[in-house]
């Protein structure tokens, strides 16, 4: 019992100093947006979390930060409660997977995630998260790599908005016309 109680406290010390690691980290990335000129994350707080999403323009599918233990991420998540909608955005972005590669720099990583609600795209890096030393090299990659991701997903996400307007999914379920 006293073992079992032992392992509990320990694995609620380990949550606690992975949830202030997280936030400290979130500060720090917050202020080097801050003085980027990338604004997506200007009113967006730090958290506990291991993500931090901002808005894409597009309802339910924002621009996310992820940082984890081995690894630091950019990404554009499309997970509004419309399966459909989502794979429509996805897929229609996907058209244009060249051009937002381009504009980007590098090769992105398209997820369609089949057996889910959500898709996502995404661009990462291996790092040792945890070690405080390497905060700054990746924190300057979070920004340099989420601006560059915004500049080339802007243009093509315009124009899927406009496209996802005019479709039925677009609106929230029962919100249809009836025939």
């Amino acid at each position: 019992m006293m073992a079992k109680e032992a392992e509990e406290k320990s694995a609620s010390n380990e949550q606690k100093s992975r949830h202030t690691l997280r936030l400290s980290f979130w500060e720090q990335t917050l202020e080097a947006f801050g003085r980027s000129n990338c604004s997506l994350f200007n009113n967006i707080s730090p958290a506990k979390d291991h993500w931090l999403n901002a808005g894409s323009g597009i309802s339910g599918m924002g621009y996310q930060l992820i940082f984890g233990k081995n690894e630091v991420r950019v990404g554009l998540s499309m997970q509004s409660s419309r399966a459909e909608a989502n794979r429509f955005v996805f897929d229609r972005l996907q058209t244009m997977k060249s051009q937002i590669e381009t504009a980007f720099g590098n090769e992105l990583v398209w997820l369609p995630l089949p057996d889910k609600i959500a898709c996502r795209i995404q661009y990462e890096k291996p790092v040792d998260g945890y070690n405080k030393a390497n905060w700054p090299e990746m924190i300057e990659w979070l920004v340099e790599h989420m601006t560059r991701l915004e500049k080339a997903l802007s243009g093509p996400l315009d124009k899927v908005r406009q496209e996802l307007r005019t479709t039925n999914f677009s609106k929230e379920p029962g919100a249809g016309h009836d025939a």
